[in-house]
């Protein structure tokens, strides 16, 4: 999985015993540079803020967050190319779509890197309760399937078993 995989997840070991001081003032960092990164290289985000007149850096605490202009998924879905990074080049981003547990699949680009943190951060939370790389596992996820009729699916590689959600009963 990699050594950028790796060092998250030893960050992410690490911090799990953060004092709520340490994690909040992280977390806020990490908002600041979210936003600025959001307004500076995706154009709907851009306009977004510019509308509601703010900038990232008029966020200088967390109450602040109440100055930001909401966004839905309908509002995304409808503008997907003003609400995707133009600083990622397009044979970088992978189109995904959510299970559509809400009635309507989402759609949006990721890159590799997604990839990879989405792991770390996935199996940082299953090690807590036992679980290790390479132990066998039963995903429940959405319908991760593309034929509707098939209900699971299995993956050597993760030795992984994919359960659509979408099939569950009693």
């Amino acid at each position: 999985l990699g050594k950028d995989y790796r060092q998250l997840k030893n960050f992410l070991r690490d911090a799990q015993w953060w004092d709520i001081k340490h994690i909040q003032a992280w977390q806020f960092n990490k908002l600041k540079t979210i936003l600025q990164y959001a307004y500076d290289n995706v154009q709907g985000y851009y306009f977004l803020y510019s509308d509601a007149g703010i900038k990232p850096s008029d966020v200088t605490t967390l109450r602040d967050i109440q100055l930001l202009p909401f966004t839905t998924k309908d509002l995304i879905r409808n503008n997907l190319k003003d609400f995707t990074a133009q600083n990622i080049p397009f044979r970088k981003r992978m189109y995904v779509t959510t299970g559509g547990s809400t009635g309507t699949p989402f759609g949006f680009y990721h890159t590799a890197t997604n990839v990879w943190m989405e792991n770390a951060f996935m199996h940082t939370g299953w090690e807590r309760t036992g679980w290790r790389l390479g132990d066998m596992s039963a995903v429940l996820r959405g319908n991760l399937l593309q034929s509707k009729k098939k209900k699971w699916t299995y993956n050597p590689a993760r030795k992984e078993l994919l359960l659509s959600t979408f099939h569950l009963t009693d």
